[in-house]
């Protein structure tokens, strides 16, 4: 439960319980006022001899009846003992109460009630006056003063406020724990694995806090293995070039290569495996370059229509110095426009066709499409080379990562990498189909998000 709604119920309760208890106290004074605890008034009385009485005679009379417990029976005579009042089956109103009649009834119902006749002035007038109480009836319990009620109810409300407060306070420390401790294992650089366990049955903001943790966890555990990965295929990829370059120049400074002839083709050897490092170095500044977010916010609507009409012009082109068979099938009538980095738009789609001329023999084909479908262009290019193996697919855009076939290529396994970073800069999805010995196909799909198009 959201700490804010566990105040919220606390707060609720401290306002609830002490109004409940004010009204439970008011009922209680309400029902015990002696006005509730004895007869009802005398309208009886005003509707059927309002001649007889007098206003003030019928108030005063009305007090008296009031005065009597509700158990009580009473019947009121007038001075020619005509019923004034009744509340007996026995006496009707209006009916003559004459002694013999009174007599025969306190005989019959004499092991039931107790009775008492008085005699009553109200005003001018004189009345007779029968009540009875059942005999049955115990002495009242002694009622429960109110202080010991006020003091109950007070405990009843401290007992739950602390058991509200108790439970709101082992959320949070328990929350807070758990917290803590799981920040220090990150803090010490345990990212591998969260050993902390979570407690159960808490949804609070400090869990959710935990859990938001837990996803910087996962960064960071996939940060600190591609940092690793990046390492070791840096140290894996120079070492080569490096080594040569060192075991050459040691072999012309020891004299082992002496030879003029020999020296100079050394040293052309030298100077291409420096400019091989040199390359390595600048794919390797150019691809952390991509992570940079300032690629993100330079995206510009351009034609991404006259960027691959163009393209598939210069591969078209190259294909006669490769000897491949390279076509081009571009189906867009319109000029499209979408938010791009032009630079990095064109190193993607060259990095995707020096593979497929890479891993494509003379005479192999080459194909280069486009179309538009439903407000997106469909970009791809085929090739019949060596394709991709079913083990190397899910793997092909991972840093440092060469595929089987591609395993004594000269290359970093960069490439296919940079070509993602680009697409996901873009927003754009690449999807990838291939079969050994058949060949590949890379289709990247773009979607059309500017308004304007031009007609070519």
């Amino acid at each position: 439960m959201k700490l804010k709604t566990q105040f919220y119920y606390l707060i609720t309760v401290l306002i609830l319980l002490p109004l409940i208890s004010a009204s439970f106290i008011f009922f209680q004074n309400y029902m015990k006022n002696p006005r509730h605890l004895l007869l009802k008034g005398t309208a009886e009385i005003e509707k059927i001899k309002p001649e007889e009485l007098q206003s003030s005679e019928s108030q005063t009379l009305g007090e008296y009846i009031r005065n009597f417990p509700p158990e009580t029976g009473i019947a009121i005579c007038n001075h020619n003992m005509v019923v004034l009042f009744s509340n007996m089956q026995e006496i009707s109103v209006n009916s003559i109460a004459n002694e013999s009649f009174l007599q025969q009834i306190i005989i019959d119902s004499s092991n039931k009630y107790w009775y008492q006749i008085t005699n009553r002035s109200f005003g001018e007038q004189d009345f007779y006056i029968l009540n009875r109480i059942p005999n049955h009836i115990q002495r009242p319990q002694p009622k429960i003063k109110i202080v010991h009620f006020f003091f109950f109810t007070v405990l009843i409300l401290t007992i739950t406020l602390f058991i509200i407060i108790l439970l709101i306070f082992r959320s949070i420390s328990h929350s807070i724990t758990y917290l803590k401790n799981y920040t220090e294992e990150i803090a010490s650089g345990k990212y591998e694995e969260n050993t902390e366990p979570k407690p159960v049955h808490m949804g609070n903001e400090i869990i959710a806090i935990a859990d938001s943790i837990e996803k910087v966890r996962i960064s960071l555990m996939e940060a600190q293995n591609q940092k690793n990965k990046f390492i070791m295929g840096i140290s894996h990829d120079l070492r080569t070039p490096v080594a040569i370059v060192k075991g050459y120049t040691e072999a012309i400074k020891d004299g082992i290569i002496s030879d003029p002839d020999e020296v100079a083709q050394t040293f052309d050897l030298i100077i291409g495996k420096t400019n091989q490092l040199e390359r390595m170095v600048d794919t390797l500044i150019n691809f952390v370059k991509l992570n940079n977010i300032e690629n993100r916010e330079n995206l510009v609507c351009q034609s991404i229509t006259k960027i691959i009409y163009k393209f598939a012009e210069d591969s078209v082109a190259t294909g006669s110095v490769f000897k491949r068979n390279i076509t081009a099938d571009i189906e867009l009538d319109k000029d499209y426009l979408t938010p791009l980095n032009k630079d990095l738009a064109e190193r993607a789609f060259q990095n995707i066709f020096g593979n497929a001329l890479r891993y494509t023999k003379e005479d192999d084909s080459i194909i280069i499409s486009a179309y538009e479908e439903n407000k997106k262009i469909y970009f791809s290019i085929s090739d019949t080379g060596c394709g991709i193996s079913e083990e190397d697919m899910p793997n092909i855009f991972e840093l440092f990562y060469r595929a089987t076939s591609s395993r004594r290529e000269e290359g970093m396994g960069i490439g296919l990498s940079v070509v993602k970073n680009i697409l996901d800069n873009h927003g754009w999805s690449i999807d990838v189909k291939s079969k050994v010995n058949e060949g590949s196909t890379f289709t990247i799909t773009i979607p059309i998000e500017c308004e304007d198009e031009l007609i070519r």
